[in-house]
């Protein structure tokens, strides 16, 4: 199974709002007011689930110095745009019946 990670509500006209699919969806948000960008999104490859469980990077969130990284290995955030997308085209169909 594959993830499909989007950036979600974050997603702007500007900004690129491109998908990518692997194993797992991370987030990192920088809290830092230096950086360029304040929230990164990414997928952890394939290839790592040839590692064992004690390798790979734990679910859910920790704070690392002045940035928080978010991993999920199932739906949660990392899915939300498509998700909500969904939700309101079912919502539209149901009300022109």
């Amino acid at each position: 199974m594959s993830l499909m990670c989007l950036e979600g509500s974050d997603c702007e006209k500007e900004a690129s709002c491109e998908e990518c699919s692997g194993v797992a969806c991370t987030r990192i948000t920088s809290y830092n007011l230096e950086d360029n960008k304040e929230v990164a999104l990414t997928c952890i490859p394939y290839d790592t689930r040839t590692f064992g469980r004690a390798h790979l990077e734990e679910a859910g969130c920790r704070r690392v110095g002045d940035r928080q990284i978010c991993v999920c290995y199932s739906g949660d955030y990392c899915n939300s745009a498509k998700s909500f997308v969904l939700s309101i085209m079912l919502s539209i169909l149901f009300l022109q019946l």
